[in-house]
């Protein structure tokens, strides 16, 4: 049986789960996905009993990844490595309803469940561990996310806290440059942090990884699990590196046209670390291949009461860089305007991004998702014909 939560994916045979959501209800679809050829309508709660059945039917495995930024690139790493080794399954809907749906429609025989635990309000992490209950949790980086609805930087360390203590063995892996943030919430908790007491063969493999520094630690932190709990050697890791793949839309390279570089990393922005992270490294690549850095950028949303102090941060750090163009695009772009020194040009939206590259241009595109700036990835790209491939974003409810 295989279950889809939007109308316009229904493919035939599949069972439609109608969602209440703040601005829409599913119900009002249902004869859509039924004329799309949908086999019948399965209610959420049944969905959740069906997943919770087949979990405890397979009984994987489960690492949660947590975090603020970097979710979805650990994610990836750790299903690719693992899977060098073992049956996985990834879930990439990083909600319970989405990981609900990885279960009751892939889930068989794998004995490791990579799931990835994404929250934007307070609670959410309880409630989707209660759910999940995973073996162990592996953060990424703890920042300034969705303060639109967590409020502060306190509540997000103790939402992401939830997934350690709400695990099953109360273990967790954490970013070492995060040890101050959780010592008020570690206390009676399994902490290992990363990267610490790794060989210095292992470490220098993946330096000379053409990765950023930040992702890097990533690795280590994987490196960490993997070894401690599915019994990889040294030798294990770093043969499972050489084929590591970069998800899409996560500061990934792409042929742009006219012989031009693009470093995609349109998935999301978050807070002002994760947009200055991506830039440098974007601005290594510039020097190291001698390429002119152009920077596009949209304003970040979910920001809350930090909106201005985050949009500053990001201005601040532009004004000290010498790039060829500055490109905003979104309604808001004045939240960095206002903060500028350096030359810049505003796009309304980006049906209005225009741009000519060179041989030496490189590209560095990032923006929240509401932004849409995969399109201006699109429009730029040499092989436009792969765009369903390599770019996020690309199915029926982005059209």
């Amino acid at each position: 049986m295989k279950v889809t939560l939007d109308s316009r994916l229904v493919q035939p045979g599949e069972y439609f789960v109608p969602v209440k959501g703040d601005s829409l209800d599913g119900h009002a679809f249902i004869e859509q996905a039924l004329k799309h050829g949908a086999a019948g309508v399965i209610e959420v709660e049944e969905l959740y009993r069906m997943a919770q059945a087949k979990l405890k039917r397979v009984q994987p495995v489960i690492v949660g990844v947590a975090g603020s930024v970097g979710k979805s690139t650990v994610r990836a790493y750790l299903t690719q490595i693992l899977s060098s080794q073992l049956r996985v399954l990834e879930g990439d809907l990083n909600t319970q309803l989405g990981l609900s749906v990885a279960i009751v429609n892939d889930l068989s025989d794998q004995a490791v469940f990579v799931a990835e635990l994404g929250i934007d309000r307070l609670g959410e992490m309880q409630m989707v561990t209660d759910f999940l209950r995973p073996h162990l949790t592996l953060i990424s980086k703890l920042e300034k996310e969705h303060l639109q609805f967590l409020f502060t930087f306190d509540n997000v360390v103790s939402e992401n806290m939830v997934a350690i203590a709400n695990s099953q063995d109360r273990k967790g892996y954490v970013n070492q440059a995060d040890k101050p943030a959780i010592e008020p919430y570690s206390q009676g908790l399994n902490i290992v942090f990363y990267p610490d007491h790794i060989p210095s063969s292992v470490r220098e493999t993946v330096s000379n990884l053409d990765l950023p520094s930040h992702e890097q630690d990533y690795l280590l932190g994987i490196y960490q699990v993997v070894k401690d709990n599915f019994g990889f050697s040294d030798s294990d890791f770093v043969n499972s590196l050489q084929h590591l793949r970069k998800p899409k839309g996560r500061l990934t390279r792409l042929a742009g046209e006219n012989g031009s570089l693009i470093i995609d990393d349109t998935y999301n922005a978050v807070c002002d670390e994760s947009v200055i992270r991506g830039i440098e490294f974007a601005r290594a690549v510039a020097v190291r291949e001698g390429r002119d850095l152009v920077v596009i950028l949209s304003p970040m949303r979910e920001t809350g009461a930090s909106e201005a102090e985050q949009h500053r941060t990001v201005a601040d750090y532009l004004n000290t860089l010498d790039i060829k163009d500055l490109i905003l695009v979104g309604e808001k772009s004045d939240l960095y305007t206002r903060f500028l020194d350096t030359p810049y040009r505003v796009y309304q939206d980006w049906t209005e991004f225009a741009y000519t590259p060179s041989p030496s241009t490189l590209f560095y595109i990032k923006g929240s998702q509401y932004y849409r700036l995969e399109k201006i990835v699109y429009l730029l790209m040499r092989d436009k014909d792969k765009a369903a491939k390599l770019l996020v974003r690309q199915d029926a409810r982005w059209t």
